[in-house]
């Protein structure tokens, strides 16, 4: 899932703790939040991200698992902009109590959306990482742009 909040919001609001740390992308803050029982789900914020806000890592067709979420960081409906397809019934029925009426066609929707943002954003990758190659074997200096 994707949520609006960035990891300072989550932080003041739920008193979660993030840990800074380097993977292929870029630098990032993330957390693991354990419930106990087994249960846990993780977050995560690349600093360098082309949207903002904070990626929930949660087991897919987890409904316990949005549940405890949704709960946790104390969330609104407003405030998580996707789920894969697999969680959006999840994501439906964690907010039923809360006149969630339409959010499963909006977060599909917006999964659409995101796969084609996601594909462009690789494609653009590709072409930035030959553009470094060249840049690093004539010596000359890579300017963004």
């Amino acid at each position: 899932m994707q949520l609006t909040l960035a990891p300072a919001e989550l932080a003041r609001r739920a008193g979660v703790t993030f840990a800074r740390d380097h993977d292929s992308l870029d630098d990032f803050d993330a957390a693991v939040i354990d419930l106990g029982e087994g249960r846990s789900f993780g977050l995560q914020h690349h600093l360098n991200a082309p949207h903002p806000g904070t990626v929930v890592l949660l087991e897919a067709g987890n409904d316990e698992g949005v549940r405890d979420v949704v709960r946790v960081l104390k969330l609104k409906r407003q405030e998580i902009t996707w789920a894969a397809p697999q969680l959006v019934r999840a994501v439906e029925r964690a907010f039923a109590g809360r006149k969630a009426k339409g959010l499963a066609d909006a977060l599909i929707a917006t999964a659409a959306t995101t796969a084609a943002v996601a594909a462009t954003v690789k494609l653009g990758m590709t072409a930035g990482m030959r553009g470094s190659k060249k840049a690093s074997r004539s010596g000359g200096r890579k300017t963004s742009g």
